[in-house]
């Protein structure tokens, strides 16, 4: 770097902090040991209440280090220890506390406020390492914990490094705004706190790596792609992934990936955008609510258990293996390639007027509709039909059986209906081959449930006289 560069950087730096009370200890530029006080103005080594500046230069240290505030404009820290601090200004450079020479794993915490990278730059966490990674599952590396508030601007590349998040990550403005790391099929990144992609309109942030989600991911503006090398971006049990309108969220990889909610919470309001590979949630609850979504594998969504809320074209296939399905809280229309329903599924569809798809839940199976089982529920509320409406619940080609016939396999296990004045009404539900229909009918009179015992009777007698003789 120009020294008028870091002249400036430094003097920003020392502006930034000058109000502060502690004192500003600048290592002069060249190598050697941290604890070497000649190394430092005032021939002090910085404590626990001072604001360490280091503009080049390449430092060893060992053991644990304390500072107040540690500002790196460029330079190299590489050693076995430790480094504490309360404020973290990390512009350019290399951090590397447990690289290839020392067996020991590194750790730089930071409890407080920390500015990472500017636009257009790259720092480097344990970036010198030069071992295969595909062979260095517990090889040393160096963590980062962030426990305040960090914004993150430009690049952060991590060679053998490991990101922990316990407090507000904030993925700032810049196509290359990015945690990039090497191949790991373990997660290198784990949030425990919150991650908010604000890139701005227009503007990407970037997550190049295995990603964990055990805290809470907000997409607010701009497009947030995180690009897994070789696994699924887990959304773990207690976990929130919300991706708000205007905002794209990218799951995409140089294989299939996608998205595993295992027992978190998934939220994409209306315009936003969302791609992945796949989606599978086997607990937790999703909402879809109008999202523009892109699924490129085949088998596109699949709920095995939890809550399913969504409405809108899912572009994709919906199989329901397990769990409760429904189109939210008002009534809207449900598309997808197929819909498929199983045995342990429970879908509810709300009637609260004659339109379908705008004032009744209603849903389209491009390809097909296929109830093996499960319960269907159908909910008027306070709405009153007319004698001998009908509503198209379903749909699109209805599988049946070989004979073309909707027998146990091929239809609902169970019809639950709420809502509807049963001393005024009854109802049907009938299945052809383009659909599944909800009829409200007339209730039979007292004189027809007395022939239809007396059919009943009649059919049991017959089958008695067969069966005799």
């Amino acid at each position: 770097m120009k020294p008028s560069i870091k002249s400036a950087i430094a003097l920003a730096a020392l502006t930034t902090l000058s109000t502060q009370a502690f004192a500003n200890i600048i290592w002069n530029d060249s190598n050697g040991n941290w604890n070497d006080s000649t190394k430092w103005s005032g021939g002090v080594v910085p404590g626990a209440e001072d604001h360490a500046v280091i503009n080049d230069g390449f430092l060893s240290i060992s053991g644990g280090v304390v500072v107040d505030s540690l500002t790196i404009a460029i330079g190299r820290i590489q050693g076995s220890g430790s480094i504490t601090t309360n404020s973290l200004h990390w512009t350019r450079g290399n951090i590397n506390l447990g690289g290839p020479n020392f067996p020991v794993n590194g750790v730089l915490t930071v409890n407080g406020h920390a500015t990472i990278g500017v636009a257009g730059s790259e720092v480097s966490l344990a970036g010198n390492w030069v071992t295969n990674p595909y062979t260095c599952e517990n090889c040393p590396e160096t963590t980062l914990v962030l426990n305040g508030n960090t914004t993150l601007q430009g690049k952060i590349t991590a060679g053998m490094g490991k990101i922990v998040n316990n407090g507000y990550l904030t993925l700032k403005e810049g196509s290359d705004s990015s945690i990039d790391y090497w191949y790991r099929w373990w997660s290198p990144l784990v949030n425990n706190g919150t991650i908010d992609a604000n890139a701005g309109a227009g503007q990407t942030a970037r997550f190049n790596n295995l990603f964990d989600n055990d805290g809470k991911v907000f997409v607010t503006s701009g497009s947030f792609v995180i690009y897994n090398y070789s696994g699924p971006l887990n959304n773990n049990a207690g976990s929130v992934f919300h991706v708000k309108s205007g905002a794209t969220a990218d799951i995409t990889g140089n294989s299939i990936t996608g998205v595993l909610n295992n027992g978190g919470e998934v939220s994409l309001e209306q315009g936003s955008t969302f791609t992945a590979s796949y989606f599978v949630q086997n607990s937790g609850k999703t909402t879809f609510d109008n999202a523009n979504l892109t699924f490129t594998d085949y088998d596109g969504i699949k709920i095995n258990g939890g809550e399913f809320v969504a409405n809108g074209n899912m572009n994709a296939g919906l199989t329901v293996a397990g769990g409760k399905v429904s189109l939210g809280d008002k009534p809207g229309l449900l598309e997808a390639t197929w819909v498929t329903l199983g045995s342990a599924s429970e879908i509810t569809l709300v009637i609260a007027g004659n339109e379908r798809g705008v004032t009744y839940d209603a849903v389209n199976g491009l390809d097909w509709v296929f109830a093996q089982g499960g319960v269907l529920n159908v909910n008027f509320e306070s709405f009153e039909p007319v004698l001998g409406s009908k509503y198209l619940l379903f749909s699109g080609y209805v599988v049946s059986d070989e004979n073309s016939e909707y027998v146990d396999g091929y239809i609902f296990s169970q019809l639950n209906v709420s809502g509807l004045d049963l001393t005024k009404y009854s109802y049907r539900l009938d299945y052809t081959g383009s659909g599944i229909t909800f009829n409200v009918l007339a209730v039979p009179e007292p004189s027809a449930y007395a022939m239809l015992g007396l059919g009943l009777s009649l059919i049991g007698f017959a089958a008695r006289r067969r069966k005799i003789y």
